[in-house]
């Protein structure tokens, strides 16, 4: 049986079509867009509705929603001391399923379908892992889980582990969820501090074998650019070309403070960004260079980062915030469109995934949310993208599926007892304090 969604507009390749059909087969795939349903279609009427394609949130680190407001309005290293280091890698697989349910239903509540969850709290073993993969099958939304590899001794004894177990650990994981399609497992090597040489090209031999990419944070703050040219005489970027950390597999998280060449390194190798500016602007990073990353031809992602650098979970509300940065950037209004950023948060997104998401195409996954044309944030509707990035608050996102099931309903996730996660967010704050 082929279902049809029928929404007043349907939001594809940049234009808007009035009316519209999505039909999605029973596993969950787009067969086609079109104008009209074809005979014996089950015909879903979504109203005056436009039909867009879901949030893809590239980089995510799901636990930290847990630590919002203990690290806030601190510089990085104060913000990691006395946040993410002292409460953050004290957490068991209960807390991390705990903090991973928060932070997923709150982007399926606001229109995010897919996540890459950068996740270290590793506590030596699989436990913790196994806990953010159950909350994201309990919740439906795709999840890669970046399954970090770091072996940094200055980090807490629960983010480290030695390259051999890194590699047989990831590898397990990777098989125990080869079965579900909305789950998969990405190497990440932590940064150039947080992972040894050795650890980032077992990291990167991993993503040659599995094809898939590889995630590394870097050039986050200036000071490890500093840092970099103190210890290897070279850019962060460089030294990562120098030890074969950078092709067209890499994706560099933050990657802010790299020298033209870096860039022109970067873009020859084929390597891809997640950039995440409202992380970026909360802990004053500096501005990823995005205009001269997509001039160079580089497929930019957009991230959320952890909750605790940042406090929201709305790659919508990324779109909103990579604009407007790179506008004051520039001091030039028309430095970013909406429609660039739009397309940074869904269909760059699934790119620098390899995932067949963040597109209305046949083929690709149905994932999607269903805007109401009548909600008051967006209105008046003489330009939806523009109304999308700039003005669209979560209320106007009333339904949201993923690969053709509906997860969100109505502003409410489905299957989720709110009142017993609130009950148990609560519990937590009280112990903490």
């Amino acid at each position: 049986m082929i279902t049809a969604h029928r929404a007043a507009r349907l939001l594809h390749f940049g234009t808007d079509h009035d009316p519209g059909y999505l039909r999605v087969d029973a596993s969950g795939a787009i067969v086609e867009l079109c104008a009209e349903p074809a005979p014996g279609d089950r015909v879903i009427d979504h109203g005056n509705s436009a039909l867009i394609p879901g949030g893809v949130n590239v980089h995510n680190h799901s636990f930290q929603a847990l630590l919002r407001g203990l690290g806030d309005d601190l510089p990085f290293l104060e913000w990691r001391a006395r946040g993410l280091y002292k409460y953050g890698a004290h957490l068991g697989p209960e807390a991390i399923h705990l903090g991973a349910t928060l932070a997923f239903a709150e982007m399926l509540r606001s229109g995010t379908t897919t996540v890459c969850d950068f996740f270290y709290v590793h506590a030596g073993g699989l436990a913790n892992d196994r806990a953010v993969l159950q909350a994201a099958e309990e919740l439906g939304i795709r999840c890669v889980l970046a399954r970090t590899m770091y072996d940094w001794d200055g980090a807490p004894e629960s983010f480290r582990e030695s390259v051999d177990e890194a590699v047989t650990r990831s590898q397990t994981l990777r098989a125990e969820v080869r079965s579900n399609p909305l789950l998969s497992i990405q190497p990440a090597p932590h940064s150039l501090h947080g992972a040894s040489t050795d650890m980032i090209q077992a990291g990167v031999a991993l993503a040659k074998d599995w094809d898939s990419p590889c995630h590394t944070h870097l050039a986050e703050e200036s000071y490890q650019r500093d840092e970099a040219l103190e210890q290897w005489g070279m850019g962060p970027a460089d030294h990562l070309a120098a030890i074969d950390g950078l092709n067209e597999r890499t994706v560099l998280v933050h990657a802010i403070w790299l020298e033209d060449q870096e860039i022109r390194a970067v873009a020859q190798a084929g390597a891809g960004i997640a950039h995440c500016p409202a992380s970026n602007m909360f802990l004053g990073d500096g501005v990823t260079p995005v205009r001269e990353y997509l001039k160079q031809g580089l497929t930019v992602g957009l991230g959320t980062d952890g909750g605790c650098t940042n406090s929201r979970h709305s790659v919508y509300d990324e779109c909103r915030s990579a604009v407007l940065l790179q506008k004051v950037d520039a001091t030039d209004g028309a430095a970013m469109t909406a429609e660039t950023a739009f397309a940074l948060g869904t269909e760059h997104g699934g790119r620098l995934l390899r995932l067949p998401t963040g597109q209305l195409k046949a083929g690709y996954a149905a994932d999607f949310s269903l805007i109401s044309l009548d909600d008051m944030s967006m209105l008046p509707v003489h330009a939806l993208e523009k109304n999308l990035v700039h003005s669209m608050t979560d209320r106007a996102i009333h339904s949201v599926w993923v690969s053709g099931k509906e997860r969100v309903r109505e502003g409410q996730v489905i299957g989720l007892d709110e009142q017993a996660l609130s009950a148990k967010l609560h519990r937590l704050a009280a112990e903490w304090a």
